[in-house]
């Protein structure tokens, strides 16, 4: 419904960024899935498409991880494995041929839009904890 969605929206900014930039990777990638050949670059477009799900997937687990103080620290956790699965994808755009530079570029600067709001949830996240 609308009203689950604004409030997914309203709460993760984060996770929306990165589903968006999830599918940007699949269209990116896709036309490449056809084909049969393997290689390298195989390779790179197979780890970007699966790291960038791994994006998505540990900010939605942190945050089904929950809030409290138990379990803040897990969520935190979950949204650095997220940074690190960003940072991966970012890498394997930056080992892509030239010829794909526009595509590359763009996806890049998306993956950054998506670091700057991982980034700000960690921060917000480790503002909850009371004894830091």
């Amino acid at each position: 419904s609308a009203g689950w969605q604004k409030a997914i929206d309203e709460e993760l900014p984060a996770w929306c960024a990165a589903v968006d930039f999830g599918q940007f990777v699949y269209e990116f990638v896709e036309p490449d899935c056809q084909s049969e050949v393997t290689g390298p670059r195989q390779y790179i477009l197979n780890t970007l498409l699966s790291e960038s799900l791994l994006v998505q997937d540990y900010i939605v687990s942190g945050h089904h991880f929950g809030y409290t103080e138990d379990t803040l620290c897990g969520n935190i956790t979950l949204c650095r494995r997220a940074l690190a699965s960003l940072d991966r994808c970012i890498q394997c755009l930056e080992r892509l041929d030239p010829a794909d530079d526009v595509k590359r570029r763009a996806l890049s600067i998306r993956g950054r839009i998506v670091r700057a709001f991982l980034l700000r949830r960690i921060e917000t996240l480790r503002e909850m904890i009371w004894w830091r």
